[in-house]
């Protein structure tokens, strides 16, 4: 008997893109899977169009009040059944392979837990392959030394995201997806990896991503935002303490420098972003650079963040001038 594969597709407020998504499911040629569909409190057509498919036997649907993607894959997890686990974005769509080579790869080897295939990004200038950065300085991926492919996660030359791998189901037994923040794939890969012994690579591209959605978290309008830089900041941090952990002191170092960098972000940007941080939320990036002595610690910070970490403490009006600045030049751009 052919292996499920058990298939999460978090829904908010998705609709121009959604019946693309799910067809590109329906018609994959392996057909063993099913797929949980949970509406998480959609306000547009995103409803009706989950609910469209309930035909369909593998699909079961859900529909929340919102709670965020995190908490509704935490509740997909909580029930699949198959045997191996991907994640889909409402607003992505895969090949109709995808599953079928997957499958493959890792029923032809048993010891591998996780495979990470090729995706391809939908840009406002066509269909455009990623490289990820292991490929981009030409490390070859040891798919049998966990420590040598663990260090690529910890240092996101493997791409930290959810969509692009299938996972042995068992590699998720106890770990959640942290609820109330974004870039929660960047945050939770360090722990994930951690269960991960041995990996297959699919270099060819299987699924594609969009980066045209304006709802997106990273879009680029949602890029100015301080909340989402916030949460990217606790997710390089979480990268340091796991790599801290691990004795990995190259990995802290650059995941010191990715957290430093967001930081002082989030503190411009909050001046003129929608969702503004809270007092303690800022008080935690403020604590964190306070320590983080670039001067006596092998990390690197660009100049102008040296700046920006000085005015934060010592002449927070600068910071806000800066973070005016880059508003307008955004806006200008036609990206806010």
């Amino acid at each position: 008997m052919k292996s499920k594969v058990s298939i999460i597709v978090p829904v908010f407020n998705a609709a121009p893109y959604l019946r693309r998504c799910l067809d590109s499911i329906v018609h994959q040629i392996y057909d063993n899977f099913e797929v949980f569909l949970i509406d998480d409190g959609s306000t547009d057509s995103s409803e009706m169009i989950c609910d469209a498919y309930s035909n369909d036997s593998r699909f079961h649907i859900f529909h929340q009040s919102n709670q965020g993607q995190s908490a509704a894959r935490n509740f997909a997890l909580k029930r699949v059944t198959g045997k191996y686990i991907l994640f889909v974005d409402a607003d992505d769509y895969i090949a109709k392979d995808l599953l079928l080579k997957v499958v493959r790869c890792m029923e032809k080897d048993s010891a591998i837990d996780v495979v990470l295939f090729g995706h391809s990004e939908i840009t406002d200038e066509g269909i455009v392959p990623f490289i990820h950065d292991f490929e981009k300085e030409g490390i070859f991926l040891d798919k049998d030394n966990s420590d040598s492919f663990y260090n690529l996660v910890l240092m996101n030359k493997i791409s930290n995201l959810i969509w692009d791998k299938a996972y042995k189901k068992e590699v998720w037994d106890n770990i959640k997806f942290p609820v109330g923040y974004y870039y929660e794939d960047l945050f939770i890969h360090p722990q994930l990896f951690e269960n991960v012994h041995k990996i297959g690579y699919l270099s060819e591209s299987l699924y594609f991503n969009n980066r045209i959605n304006p709802n997106s978290t990273t879009s680029e309008l949602n890029d100015f935002n301080s909340f989402n830089r916030y949460s990217k900041f606790r997710a390089f941090c979480e990268h340091e303490a796991m790599a801290i952990k691990h004795g990995n002191i190259q990995a802290a170092y650059w995941a010191r420098s990715q957290a430093v960098h967001e930081g002082i972000k989030a503190l411009y940007i909050d001046y003129k972003s929608i969702k503004k941080m809270k007092k303690n939320e800022k008080e935690d990036i403020l604590n964190y650079i306070k320590v983080k002595d670039y001067n006596r610690e092998a990390y690197d910070i660009k100049m102008k963040f040296k700046i920006l970490k000085w005015a934060s403490f010592h002449c927070p009006i600068i910071c806000k001038i800066y973070g005016n600045l880059r508003f307008q030049q955004e806006y200008l751009k036609g990206k806010i």
